[in-house]
């Protein structure tokens, strides 16, 4: 629920739902799992990724019906990214770049331990923050681009919903 902006698009990080499904799975079919449900995140558009989410479901809804109910939970918002153009992909998917902005101003605020006073913290926190967001420049924007990006954003405002016929059979087997 995005109370601040609800009209931005909400794209959940698919590395974290991909580890959350494998939580659900015995450790020997992880690798087989892991497979399958990567198939969906790297399809070559949302229609496929919808039908490779259906075959994930129908292939292991009785076997693994809690990995699946984990997958099918916010399985829009992890799907939010086929919204926008195909260059953005990458960086959308995952929050990794948030998460590693964050672990490196950790590690440089914990070598301090304790600041003289609430600016000098700040400081180095937005200092650090400053460097990596130089890093994060990857994608040049031309007109067509940014077109392409308003557009998708109207796209992804409206809500998809998702409704999988087979959820009803593997909930059933739970």
């Amino acid at each position: 629920m995005n109370v601040v902006w609800p009209d931005v698009p909400r794209q959940r990080c698919i590395a974290h739902k991909i580890r959350n499904v494998l939580n659900r799975v015995p450790k020997k079919e992880q690798a087989t799992v892991k497979r399958e449900v990567t198939k969906i995140f790297s399809a070559a558009d949302l229609a496929e990724a919808k039908q490779a989410a259906k075959r994930f479901i129908a292939q292991y809804g009785k076997q693994y019906a809690m990995a699946c109910e984990t997958l099918c939970r916010d399985l829009c918002d992890c799907l939010t990214f086929y919204h926008f153009p195909q260059a953005h992909w990458k960086p959308l998917r995952t929050s990794n770049v948030i998460e590693r902005a964050f672990r490196e101003v950790r590690r440089r605020t914990r070598v301090v331990g304790r600041f003289p006073y609430e600016l000098s913290a700040l400081t180095l926190v937005f200092a650090t923050l400053e460097e990596d967001r130089l890093k994060w420049r990857g994608l040049r924007m031309d007109d067509e681009l940014r077109t392409d990006i308003e557009k998708a954003g109207v796209q992804a405002r409206k809500k998809d919903v998702f409704v999988i016929e087979v959820v009803d059979s593997y909930l059933e087997a739970a």
